[in-house]
């Protein structure tokens, strides 16, 4: 799975977007859980691309890929705690699969690279995704784009690609301004908001771990001691409870594990680690 988010103590999804699901016979990716993870179904929602939590809401962006190109864009809504999908049909022509989407409040955020241009895309909606208006692109060209809000207001942006760097907005995505990160970015480089101007950013390199609180004007290295690999996934769910999956080899070299890594004072000491599954099969 790519991704497990509760939205309170009984209310939680998942999905994997690994599994191809373009296809309407094909099997839903995204489950959905009311007991706190006892029990799960699968959505019925089709063709992930990404999928966002907030504002009482679940947000599915899917689309209809094929050889690399996926048109046929649609945003899925769900009340936390409903069964019903509110589908809305989005303006954007044909993207690339790598997609993002963050959501503050009622605000909504997409980032799409158009694969006619290779050029990234950023739509606002504040109404939760039922009308969409253009935003300044955080990156000029990037192979992927991965925007994360801390607030209506401040959004980071990853610009994955040859020279993969940090950006902050701190209008709602009008503008955005460079931060200056005093290690090297890579592709795989995740950030988690820690509420305000306050951020965790896994560089992609290693274990590498570095926090700032001053909407990166400064970092320091909070990487965990004896942490070992590469981090999958980085979020908080507060502004002061977090945690990191932690993909590591084995000692063997025959198979690499998944840890569990957590933080409860906004990411400046670390716990673990707690051995969660073996993971041969875990993506790079």
């Amino acid at each position: 799975m790519d991704t497990v988010r509760f939205a309170n103590a009984l209310d939680g999804f998942a999905f994997d977007l690994a599994t191809p699901t373009s296809a309407p016979s094909s099997r839903s990716p995204l489950w959905v859980t009311r007991d706190g993870g006892g029990r799960w179904r699968r959505s019925g929602v089709h063709g992930v691309l990404a999928f966002a939590l907030g504002g009482g809401f679940a947000y599915v962006l899917t689309g209809r890929c094929e050889g690399g190109t996926c048109q046929d864009l649609w945003l899925h809504r769900s009340a936390v705690g409903s069964r019903h999908w509110r589908s809305l049909r989005l303006p954007f022509a044909s993207v690339e699969p790598a997609a993002s989407m963050t959501v503050a409040g009622a605000a909504v955020w997409i980032s799409v690279v158009a694969s006619s241009s290779s050029s990234s895309r950023l739509w606002l909606s504040t109404d939760r995704g039922s009308h969409f208006v253009a935003r300044s692109a955080p990156c000029t060209r990037a192979r992927a784009v991965t925007v994360t809000a801390s607030s209506r207001r401040v959004l980071w942006a990853v610009c994955a690609g040859p020279a993969t760097s940090l950006r902050l907005s701190q209008d709602g995505g009008s503008a955005w301004a460079d931060v200056s990160v005093p290690d090297p970015l890579t592709p795989s480089a995740l950030l988690a908001p820690t509420g305000g101007t306050g951020a965790v950013l896994a560089t992609g390199t290693g274990a590498r771990l570095l926090r700032t609180t001053d909407a990166g004007s400064s970092f320091l290295d909070v990487t965990p001691a004896h942490a070992h690999g590469r981090w999958a996934a980085l979020s908080f769910t507060g502004a002061q409870v977090g945690g990191g999956l932690l993909v590591t080899a084995s000692t063997t070299g025959a198979a690499r594990r998944v840890q569990l890594w957590r933080s409860t004072d906004a990411g400046v000491k670390w716990t673990g680690p707690v051995g969660v599954a073996p993971a041969s099969s875990a993506r790079s």
